[in-house]
């Protein structure tokens, strides 16, 4: 009997076995492993469950528009920055060793930038919340009708600068100095202020608007805002009525000299603002009620004798 014959029985046994297997399936393989069997659809959750696994969180979002915007804004800078920082020190790390001093530089100096970058970005974000509180409490310090009376005053005192400053002159052939304009202006004559055409009578209304302006911090009686806009309305007037024709007068200049024109400079129309803004602002505190603060009523302590009446 040969004693490789079994041997080569075997070897061939084996063969056929792992033949067979080969042929199976893999879901069969994986059944004859004791493996559990997936479908298609379940493979397919699988990889998309790891992919937003992988995902990198968004920035943390809620509270007003601003505050979420600049969240967003540093979020964004530094995903930017750690991006490039990475690129340049990977450039760097390539140079090895003469790069090692100056990756260690650029590495420190990413890390103080970073740090200032963080500081501004709490500066400006405690200079937003500041300011927002900053404007909550305006909102409650400040009333329709105390605005309205600080635009007055600020109106009265702009009227009453108008009045010391020049409103009209008569330039001197003009149209010689057109080409040179920038570096020599036309020579001017017969510059006159407000007061020189009408007198001191729109300085008599300003003092008038800023007494009566002043006395509506302390009263809330609605003459004093027609008061005002009545020195408004007269400002306008007498700006449009007397100012502008004499301003733009040029026929007594034109019997001496060639070329003129006559131009209105910075008081007319200083007087011509102002009077606008205190009609507008007098008739808004005409018109403007508020309300008076409620007073606590003062009741008298019942008597045991009006107690006994009642019962």
């Amino acid at each position: 009997m040969d004693p490789k014959k079994p041997e080569n029985e075997k070897s061939k046994d084996r063969s056929d076995a792992e033949k067979r297997v080969d042929s199976l399936s893999g879901e069969e393989q994986a059944a004859m492993s004791g493996k559990p069997v997936l479908t298609e659809k379940q493979r397919i959750e699988a990889r998309r469950q790891r992919r937003e696994k992988k995902r990198r969180p968004s920035p943390a979002t809620g509270g007003n528009a601003l505050s979420t915007g600049v969240r967003a804004v540093g979020f964004e800078v530094r995903r930017t920055g750690i991006f490039l920082g990475r690129s340049i020190l990977s450039a760097l790390d390539s140079l090895k060793p003469a790069g090692e001093a100056l990756l260690a530089g650029v590495r420190w100096l990413a890390g103080q930038i970073g740090h200032v970058l963080i500081l501004v970005l709490g500066l400006l974000r405690s200079g937003v919340a500041a300011l927002g509180r900053l404007v909550l409490s305006l909102d409650r310090a400040v009333s329709v009708r105390k605005a309205l009376t600080a635009v007055a005053v600020v109106a009265a005192a702009l009227l009453l600068v108008s009045q010391m400053s020049d409103y009209r002159a008569i330039e001197l052939g003009a149209p010689e100095y057109s080409a040179v304009d920038e570096i020599a202006r036309a020579p001017r004559s017969e510059v006159k202020t407000p007061v020189d055409t009408h007198s001191l009578l729109l300085v008599l209304a300003a003092a008038a608007a800023l007494a009566a302006a002043a006395a509506t911090v302390f009263s809330r009686k609605r003459y004093l805002g027609l008061a005002i806009a009545v020195t408004g309305g007269l400002t306008l007037a007498v700006a449009v009525l007397i100012d502008l024709p004499a301003g733009l007068d040029a026929e007594i200049a034109k019997l001496s000299y060639s070329d003129v024109n006559a131009i209105l400079l910075t008081g007319f129309w200083l007087e011509l603002a102002a009077g606008a803004v205190l009609l507008v602002s007098g008739l808004g505190l005409f018109l403007t009620q508020e309300a008076r603060p409620a007073r606590a009523r003062k009741t008298r302590p019942r008597t045991a004798g009006a107690i006994q009446g009642q019962t």
